[in-house]
């Protein structure tokens, strides 16, 4: 599994797969659970291993999610310290964010790891069902035989959640 250490550590990818939906200028809370992550097979250079294959869990990981409106209809998904910028078409809500971290490991190296985190949903009256999708990718520039060291394959993760609004008043100290 490739490992990427500038990104949004497994509990908070957890929280960030749930969203919500805004009315007009609305700071909106939404309570949410979440299935257990999937890797896709792809995200083990090796072969999933058997210590992973016939793992399973009915629990669902919880946290609370935030959405507001900003300018021009742009929505932002608020999670932890972050915020993700997104959209609604159609009834489906849309939000995207990117990491990308360069090293060079030698002069004539330089790595590119990225992060890129989609959420989608729809919302259903009070009820929300989505799914939120991590893409990581490592690219490598320099020497062939120091690249295949360090190059892994593209490793997508894909968490299903449902959720539904909360009654909350937001207040601001002055």
């Amino acid at each position: 599994m490739p490992t990427f250490s500038r990104i949004v550590t497994a509990t908070s990818l957890i929280a960030l797969t749930l969203a919500g939906a805004c009315d007009t200028a609305d700071y909106v809370t939404y309570r949410v659970a979440s299935a257990s992550s999937v890797q896709d097979a792809n995200c083990y250079p090796d072969g999933v291993p058997d210590s992973i294959r016939d793992d399973s869990s009915s629990l669902r990981a919880a946290s609370s999610l935030n959405v507001f409106e900003g300018p021009e209809d742009e929505r932002f998904l608020e999670f932890a310290d972050v915020a993700l910028a997104g959209s609604v078409v159609d009834g489906v809500y849309s939000f995207s964010g990117e990491t990308v971290d360069v090293e060079y490991p030698t002069p004539e190296l330089k790595t590119k790891q990225s992060a890129v985190h989609d959420i989608s949903f729809t919302e259903d009256g009070k009820y929300i069902t989505g799914t939120y999708t991590l893409t990581t990718t490592t690219t490598c520039t320099g020497p062939t035989d120091q690249c295949d060291l360090i190059v892994q394959p593209t490793c997508t993760t894909t968490t299903e959640f449902t959720g539904s609004r909360v009654e909350t008043e937001l207040t601001h100290e002055l």
